[in-house]
């Protein structure tokens, strides 16, 4: 009997944060997390969304001026050449390659780098048009590169969160890069 009444809660739960006035609150939580999380300061030092001509999804910190090299090399992202890098004497790169849109209006971004006794965790959110709205047909490949106070712990990923745009705080506003100081 009691079986029951617990696979019957849990059913009503699902249900509720399915549909209804409960609609998307488990991706809410995710959100308000990643968009909440304590974040070391950091400068964003490439946002686009161009295609790549690879399916490669790409979550790495970037050490060195030849990993950085290396990396843009063989994803060759169109744009301002030579890529800005961080300056890696002192700052170590954070990139965020997200997965194919099939609409230009999609944009990824690492909204919080988190410091850990152990590691660094990265927060990430793609950002979706709002449904029904009007979209391009292009396919973009959503991309963050950000630069940190250098760092020898490991880097990490949370899980990437998805969002409507309607889903942004008022104060929210899309990074833009930002020139090594």
């Amino acid at each position: 009997m009691r079986a029951w009444r617990v696979g019957a809660l849990m059913g009503a739960v699902l249900m509720m944060t399915a549909c209804g006035p409960f609609e998307g609150l488990v991706p809410h939580v995710r959100l308000k997390g990643a968009l909440e999380a304590p974040s070391l300061a950091f400068r964003t030092v490439l946002i686009n969304s161009y295609a790549f001509p690879t399916e490669q999804v790409v979550y790495t910190a970037v050490q060195s001026q030849a990993e950085h090299d290396a990396l843009f090399a063989r994803q060759a992202i169109p744009g301002p050449q030579p890529q800005p890098s961080p300056d890696f004497s002192k700052e170590t790169g954070i990139l965020a390659v997200f997965p194919s849109q099939y609409t230009g209006m999609i944009w990824g971004e690492i909204t919080a780098v988190e410091e850990r006794t152990d590691q660094v965790v990265v927060h990430t959110v793609i950002w979706e048009p709002n449904p029904g709205s009007t979209v391009t047909g292009d396919i973009g490949k959503p991309n963050h590169y950000v630069a940190i106070a250098k760092t020898t712990k490991p880097v990490t990923f949370a899980p990437t969160v998805r969002a409507f745009f309607s889903h942004q705080p008022a104060n929210h506003a899309r990074p833009s890069a930002t020139p090594a100081s």
